[in-house]
């Protein structure tokens, strides 16, 4: 007797996670826009191999998560797991979707296979905060992860049949780029592809199967009928995907890639009743408003500068470059001159705030290092200003702000009745518009090396 397995009714109720190959080389062959690169290029483009990790949900038969490596890593898996629980807007417009890509969920449970990358503590930490169960199936019995598989198949099939000569044709064709910038450009624009792929095409397709929706039809029809699991808040996210590392704590709080944190009462009893010492932070590289600090055996979460809350570690970057050059005879700045200068921006989006977000996906703890040793600018803590009696202030005589500011979890839009007409508003068309400031300079300008694309494929 053959049975179809379980049948599941809800978003998030099971979820399936695996990577898929994919050869540069062969795909342009199959395409026929090979011939037409540089030898130069080729040479750089005829070893890799991409990996694409993909969180799948089965009972609407949507994809959650993706992301792009050259081998099967823990931290790929992670980036792709980080997508599922996150807005998904700006990726979205970096690939030049015209479709919303769904709501961020917390699943039940997540299924995968027995390779390395799962194998992680890391990712089995960061799994646990995301799902309610954790399980991995037998190794080489790929029909335990048959939804998954099938996934792979389709991809295999029509996702080669939507590159042409003519999708590569902007990067392809010889310009001012040097060789290892367009192969950048290359590997990026196949990423935009697959992501338009599955945002415009697969979830937009009706399956066969009589009185079948489309998994995007299908995915918000279950949110209005059955609802879902909001995300885990800020506050459970940086303890999964926040990077550690150990700072001083002293009388004027704690400073990291040029902010401070003090906003906390517990920081200041903890430093009144302790001392100035070393001690273990949690940074969010998609939020550096907040960070998590280890104060004796718990953790607490401290506050930075209120300017700073929603802003990823490349955005930050840009805004430092733009006050570099803004004070070029300047070694610091006030914070009140800083939080001016950040409220006086536009909020304004393109490709530079997409492209920081996906690089905040992939931050390392080394990347996030050299990062914060490259801000020249000094930015002076209000801790360190004086009070009306001429003395400094200090976290620890309890001048500066006690407030702390919770975590709330996001807002997610209310779903939109999609009966109407195929092509209703998307549900997260306005979402985009509530992210925060980003100097209208590129985020890769300062860089005096070649890019190395938004997903980092040719980092050395």
């Amino acid at each position: 007797m053959v049975s179809q397995g379980p049948r599941y009714t809800r978003i998030g109720e099971h979820m399936e996670m695996d990577f898929w190959e994919g050869h540069l080389m062969a795909l342009f062959k199959h395409n026929g826009a090979w011939a037409n690169l540089e030898d130069e290029v080729k040479a750089i483009l005829k070893p890799i191999r991409v990996y694409i990790a993909l969180v799948f949900d089965v009972c609407t038969g949507c994809i959650m998560g993706l992301s792009f490596s050259l081998s099967e890593s823990s931290e790929a898996a992670l980036t792709a797991l980080r997508m599922v629980v996150s807005d998904r807007s700006a990726i979205a417009a970096w690939a030049g979707c015209q479709r919303d890509w769904l709501a961020p969920v917390r699943g039940d449970r997540l299924q995968t296979d027995g390779g390395s990358p799962f194998k992680s503590p890391i990712f089995w930490t960061a799994a646990a905060t995301c799902f309610l169960q954790v399980r991995k199936k037998a190794g080489a019995h790929k029909r335990l992860n048959g939804h998954v598989e099938r996934i792979f198949q389709t991809m295999d099939k029509q996702l080669m049949a939507n590159f042409t000569g003519r999708t590569f044709s902007n990067v392809v064709d010889k310009g001012d780029y040097n060789p290892e910038a367009r192969a950048a450009l290359i590997v990026d624009e196949l990423a935009k592809c697959v992501i338009r792929y599955v945002v415009d095409d697969y979830h937009l397709t009706k399956p066969d199967a009589p009185l079948a929706q489309s998994p995007y039809r299908k995915f918000w029809r279950l949110y209005r009928e059955k609802g879902f699991k909001p995300p885990p808040s800020k506050d459970r996210l940086r303890a999964s995907f926040g990077i550690r590392k150990k700072v001083e704590l002293d009388r004027w709080g704690i400073r990291y890639a040029n902010l401070f944190y003090t906003r906390s009462t517990l920081l200041e009893d903890f430093l009144a009743e302790e001392g100035e010492q070393m001690v273990t932070i949690m940074v969010d590289p998609l939020d550096l408003g907040e960070i998590s600090v280890k104060a004796g055996r718990k953790w607490i979460a401290v506050g930075g500068p209120p300017e700073v809350r929603g802003i990823g570690v490349h955005e930050w970057e840009a805004f430092n470059r733009y006050m570099e050059r803004q004070y070029k005879a300047e070694a610091e700045l006030d914070w009140p001159v800083v939080a001016e200068a950040l409220q006086s921006y536009d909020r304004v989006r393109g490709e530079a705030l997409e492209r920081a977000g996906i690089k905040d996906l992939q931050m390392t703890s080394d990347k996030m290092d050299a990062i914060a040793r490259s801000m020249r600018l000094r930015f002076v803590s209000e801790a360190r200003l004086t009070t009306q009696d001429g003395q400094p202030r200090s976290v620890a005589r309890g001048t500066v702000g006690k407030s702390v500011y919770p975590s709330n979890r996001p807002q997610l839009p209310a779903p939109t009745d999609l009966a109407d007409s195929p092509t209703s508003p998307p549900p997260f068309s306005d979402v985009a518009e509530a992210e925060t400031i980003i100097p209208v300079e590129s985020v890769d300008e300062q860089s005096s090396k070649p890019s190395k694309g938004s997903w980092g494929l040719l980092d050395d």
